[in-house]
């Protein structure tokens, strides 16, 4: 089996489709050399409390996720104003407020107080379990303020801004995934100056090319017009994915798929993250928590476990009874970069396979899925919280284990098993039989469970059997799949390996087969 796994592996480090993780733990089999395929993103943030808690989170996964910048932005949520117009004086397209000089304006600096402090103090211990962490001193470099004064304002070039147009003209041909976890319009600005200096030159047609190729926005909804006004209209070929809304924002605790609230309740939030596990995951947020946010209005004041749960709040259409001291407040704009942690599943490739951060349809927005507890989920938009909620205990356990990592050493905390499959991609006729083969190895030593079985919802399939779907053997590394023989040419089935270990927490890594359906062989 060791023999066999090695082999696997090997050849996926050649063709980088695997985990860039792999690298710390077989670090004798990657080249030195070797290019950084990890996805690479910037985060823009109008620095709400569940954007504070989405980028606490994130820091953890920033060795496996390559951050090339954070850029304070605004939002129709958060602006500071220029100190002397009112917002409708100075903006013509905004959403709300327009007659304010300022909206809740977060503190600016407070990311490079927390990378000094928080961030600093947990850092010699994250490297223990992977050196590709980057420094505090790495990440304060590519921390910029960008546009704050009003909502959807690009109209100067700014810090932030212009570092976002540095990355777009780099000659990393690598897809950056520019984050709005606010407005976009530190976004807008950056392109903008790129159009302002080269549309109408001989280099235009190029920088075009160049841009739209690899910049991919992802938005949580759009919290300016600058997209809708700007973005859309002049760069019509800028690709654009909305996270799924319902995922792990406002509420959760309340209306995730019930199996999985335990997750975001005081118990295991203290329990996990809070309490006992440095000072990065000490800062995080929570409802009733003594936490005072600066700039921000009363009523949002949720580290007042009475103002979370005033009648007046505008929570209160979710609390129902009310929250908890310590309850999980928000990360609504988490499953932005959820969706790039390279667990094994293929989202990235095509957002219709699923990712940790939820599965997307054709158009870019969440697509719905079958809660098989509790038939689609009613809360969110459009019932797409479960292409999240699917996932809820490997993610979790893994957010838990990496909060270990912040206090533990290597030997006394747990790591991600590795998994390979030999082939990933078919074409087969109705009614062909595929075979299917993967394997896992864990760095711990830890024992493994393994798992195929069909990702229904992800599956097109223009037949009638989509319930009774499944693959021949379930627990171990070899399995085979029938096509249907009702499939037509264009179906795909979506086949997912999965292996976790008994280590505590328990961590999942996955191996995603796609076998697309071709018409069958003339006789």
């Amino acid at each position: 089996m060791k023999k066999h796994f090695t082999k696997i592996l090997a050849a996926l480090l050649t063709s980088a489709m695997i985990s860039a993780s792999v690298s710390s733990v077989f670090a004798e089999e990657a080249p030195a050399e070797a290019a950084d395929t990890r996805p690479r993103t910037l985060v823009t943030t109008d620095l709400e409390c569940d954007d504070i808690d989405s980028l606490l989170h994130l820091l953890l996964y920033s060795n496996d996720i390559d951050i090339a910048g954070i850029v304070v932005s605004a939002s129709t949520h958060h602006w500071t104003g220029d100190g002397e117009h009112k917002m409708e004086e100075v903006i013509e397209s905004f959403q709300q407020n327009g007659d304010l000089t300022e909206w809740r304006p977060m503190e600016v600096n407070w990311i490079y107080d927390l990378l000094d402090n928080e961030y600093k103090d947990v850092y010699p211990n994250l490297v223990k379990h992977d050196p590709r962490y980057p420094s505090p001193e790495d990440l304060a470099a590519i921390t910029k303020i960008g546009n704050i004064e009003f909502e959807g304002d690009y109209r100067f070039d700014t810090e932030g801004s212009d570092f976002i147009k540095e990355l777009l003209l780099d000659d990393d041909m690598r897809d950056l995934y520019l984050e709005a976890w606010g407005g976009a319009n530190s976004i807008a600005r950056a392109l903008y100056s790129i159009e302002e200096e080269y549309k109408g030159t001989d280099d235009w047609d190029g920088i075009y090319e160049k841009v739209t190729s690899k910049a991919i926005l992802i938005s949580w909804g759009d919290q300016d017009n600058t997209y809708e006004d700007y973005m859309s209209v002049n760069w019509p070929d800028l690709k654009h994915l909305y996270c799924v809304a319902s995922g792990i924002g406002y509420g959760t605790s309340l209306n995730a798929t019930v199996p999985y609230r335990r997750y975001f309740k005081p118990e295991w939030l203290k329990e996990n993250i809070k309490f006992d596990h440095g000072a990065l995951m000490g800062k995080y947020l929570l409802f009733g928590d003594g936490t005072y946010y600066e700039g921000e209005t009363p009523d949002n004041q949720f580290g007042d476990l009475e103002v979370a749960n005033s009648p007046d709040s505008w929570l209160r259409w979710i609390a129902g009874d009310g929250f908890e001291q310590y309850e999980f407040i928000s990360e609504g704009d988490s499953p932005c970069w959820m969706m790039l942690i390279p667990v094994g599943l293929r989202g990235l490739e095509n957002t219709n396979y699923g990712s940790w951060g939820g599965r997307l349809g054709e158009d870019g927005t969440a697509a719905s899925e079958f809660d098989p507890t509790l038939g689609y989920v009613s809360a969110g938009y459009g019932g797409s919280g479960y292409s999240v909620h699917r996932w809820f205990p490997a993610f979790m356990n893994d957010w838990a284990a990496r909060a270990d990592w912040c206090v533990s050493e290597y030997a006394d905390a747990n790591h991600q098993p590795v998994v390979a499959a030999e082939i990933l991609d078919f074409e087969a006729a109705p009614g062909q039989t595929v075979e299917l083969t993967a394997a896992a190895e864990d760095p711990d030593g830890d024992e493994l469970s393994l798992n195929w079985y069909v990702y229904k919802d992800a599956c097109v399939y223009s037949g009638e059997y989509l319930a009774y779907l499944d693959v021949f053997e379930h627990g171990t590394g070899t399995t085979s799949f029938t096509v249907p023989a009702d499939a037509q040419e264009g179906d795909c089935f979506n086949l997912v390996f999965e292996a976790t270990d008994n280590g505590s927490p328990a961590l999942t890594r996955y191996a995603q087969a796609i076998v697309k359906v071709a018409a069958p062989a003339e006789e």
